[in-house]
């Protein structure tokens, strides 16, 4: 394995990471080991064609297996973990995916007092796992010598001694450890590490051992080469300062046309670092060549030439590109045009729209001739007479300006020059084979609703307006609704007719063009009690029908339906167990290009159940486009992610995602 930087990726050889993955060792372990990313070790092995692992679902741990190993032997999760071969988690949760109950701790009520003594009563040297008590008492002493392992990694300038990696290092014993902690220990053969007195006066022994502090016995290195000192599979480790010396070199040779995102594929060296390095020699940054620039700017803007060269520690943002772009005279180039089109009576909106400039960039270039733009420049052609048809026959402002490809502003002060309130609440009246004009005689229905005892519903109808405009313009100016007005023309005697006759309060309000709250206020008045068939709602109920289908049934509401049921104590399903959808026609159907939406609306449900009854599983945009399609239209024909995204009807962010998961980079 190759030894490289933090960021230097490129020399983990593929090999080394196929060896340790064939050998049982998971991405995360493999990642933990080369200290990078566990995607990065999983694209690795997709590049070279290493098929993943699927994972062990241990269909042998049954509910009969466990009952046995842990009721009626009694063994702990974590043994019969080790018996399986699985994880201690993974026990647990099928203990309780199977209702079996857990057993606390030792003291729990299952055990019987001579399996409790058979099972925890092993002390000390009686053990399987014990090792003479020394544990606990290596880490007091690692802690009380920490100031050596410091020593010596100022000693070494916090280099590794191996390498000269300046980063996760670590102080290795020459002479391990645990073997000079043994001798002192056979040295002292009167003390007992039991003792807890014994044990701190075996501490301070081992402090002031010589053989202990010695700082000789210690050496820097760092975590791979320290991995070497202590496995027989050793990895090739390059030196740090030929590594450094490499992606220097080339970025003195690249630094004046390449941006700082396109040096790091090759060098994976981050920002901060390699413009630290060029302040350091005093390089300079590939948009302050002109030439560079200049090719940039013709597909890019400057936010995304500025994200090139970004850092958090030595930000570069769009004003600074801007100022090289201005200093090279690159922002000038289309100014006679500019100015051509702005003399035809353009507005500097549709300029930038053309030329694919900006505002700022076409003011500029108008200033660099003497023009300063004002509002009202060549636009005397936006008149009243032109826009107040427009506004009157109701587009809003922001609609006309683009109409009349002009500023806001401009159609606002026309407008208010000629005394329009622009900011008047105007309501779309339809008009039969005209179309929509706007209600303005706000003081005419304000007239009729006094004079009259029409209705609010009569007063919306007279003018063609929403019911819900009357009222707001009666409450704007505080006239109260008389709700007496809407009672008075309910029948009584029709009224009884109808409900008597079997119609709904829907259909009645309907006949009498009423609303529906004032047949309900007529009926409480008049003592007229609903008869609902309770039986019939049990029936139907009774016989699979769901809650909507029973309320459909019978013209009543679900929270109708649901209160009898509730009160007969009758428990409501959940639409999830529904049984009444035939599966094999709604399998049928799909096959035939029914949407998960069309199917839910013709059996009366939700797209999720829809779903779960037909156990398929949405598409994801990894079954639509394959690693060879992406990289075909990434690298082969240069799309870029917002192409793709509206080629397959996704955002940008998806397939940026996607292309990440495959190891695909533009």
């Amino acid at each position: 394995m190759t030894r490289v930087a933090r960021n230097r990726y490129t020399h983990i050889k593929n090999e080394d990471i196929v060896k340790l993955y064939l050998k049982g060792m998971s991405s995360n372990q493999i990642a933990g080991l080369f200290n990078v990313s566990s995607t990065l070790i999983l694209r690795r092995l997709d590049e070279v064609g290493v098929g993943r692992r699927k994972p062990n679902t241990y269909p042998n741990l049954t509910k009969e297996l466990l009952e046995d190993l842990y009721n009626i032997q009694k063994l702990s999760s974590r043994d019969i973990a080790a018996k399986v071969g699985c994880s201690n988690r993974l026990v647990l949760k099928r203990l309780k995916k199977f209702n079996i109950q857990i057993r606390l701790n030792a003291g729990d009520k299952s055990f019987t007092s001579e399996e409790r003594k058979e099972k925890w009563g092993m002390r000390l040297d009686e053990h399987p796992r014990w090792k003479g008590g020394v544990t606990a008492v290596s880490r007091l002493i690692r802690n009380r010598l920490a100031w050596v392992s410091k020593e010596r990694l100022a000693l070494d300038g916090y280099k590794c001694g191996e390498c000269g990696a300046p980063r996760n290092l670590h102080a290795h014993h020459l002479r391990r450890f645990s073997d000079i902690v043994q001798d002192i220990l056979s040295e002292n053969p009167k003390l007992s590490l039991l003792d807890e007195k014994e044990r701190l006066i075996f501490v301070d022994i081992c402090e002031r051992d010589s053989r202990l502090t010695d700082i000789n016995n210690l050496i820097t290195l760092c975590d791979l080469c320290h991995h070497n000192q202590h496995s027989e599979e050793k990895f090739e480790v390059i030196h740090f300062e030929i590594l450094e010396k490499e992606w220097r070199e080339y970025v003195d040779k690249n630094h004046f046309n390449m941006s700082l995102k396109e040096m790091r594929k090759t060098t994976n060296v981050d920002h901060h670092r390699t413009i630290a390095y060029m302040n350091h020699k005093g390089l300079l940054f590939a948009f302050q060549n002109k030439y560079w620039l200049q090719r940039q700017l013709e597909t890019k803007n400057f936010s995304s030439i500025a994200y090139e060269f970004h850092s958090a520690k030595y930000p570069c943002r769009a004003p600074d590109i801007k100022y090289y772009a201005d200093a090279f005279s690159l922002l000038t180039k289309d100014t006679s045009l500019i100015l051509t089109k702005y003399n035809e009576g353009l507005s500097v909106r549709k300029i930038g729209e053309e030329l694919g400039m900006t505002k700022w960039e076409i003011k500029k270039s108008l200033k660099s001739y003497g023009i300063e733009r004002t509002t009202n420049h060549l636009r005397l052609d936006i008149t009243y007479e032109l826009v107040y048809p427009l506004f009157k026959s109701g587009m809003s402002m922001n609609q006309i300006s683009k109409e009349l490809d002009c500023s806001l502003n401009k159609v606002s002060k026309v407008l208010r020059d000629n005394g329009v309130n622009t900011n008047i609440r105007r309501y779309k009246v339809k008009d039969d084979g005209i179309g929509y004009t706007l209600f303005d005689d706000i003081q005419g229905l304000i007239s009729m609703y006094r004079s009259s005892d029409k209705t609010v519903k009569e007063v919306a109808q007279h003018y063609k307006i929403p019911e819900w405009a009357v009222r707001e313009l009666l409450k704007e100016n505080n006239i109260s609704i008389d709700l007496q007005r809407n009672k008075i023309k309910v029948d009584d005697v029709v009224l009884k007719r109808l409900l008597s006759d079997g119609h709904t309060i829907l259909e009645v309000s309907a006949i009498l063009q009423v609303s529906e709250s004032v047949v309900r206020a007529r009926m409480k008045e008049l003592g007229i009690l609903r008869q609902i068939d309770e039986t019939s709602i049990l029936k139907l109920y009774s016989e699979n029908h769901c809650l909507r289908d029973t309320a459909d049934k019978l013209n009543l509401s679900p929270i109708t339906v649901a209160k009898y049921l509730r009160k007969n104590d009758i428990h409501i399903k959940h639409r999830s167990t529904r049984d009444d959808i035939p599966l094999e026609e709604a399998k049928r159907l799909y096959l035939q290009g029914w949407t998960f939406r069309k199917l839910a609306e013709r059996y009366k449900c939700s797209t999720t159940l829809i779903q779960k009854k037909l156990d398929i599983r949405k598409p994801t945009l990894k079954d639509v486009i394959s690693k060879e399609t992406l990289h075909d239209l990434i690298v082969i024909k240069g799309l870029g992610y917002q192409d793709i995204g509206k080629k397959y009807n996704t955002s940008r962010g998806a397939v940026w995602r996607l292309a990440q998961n495959y190891g695909i980079n533009k």
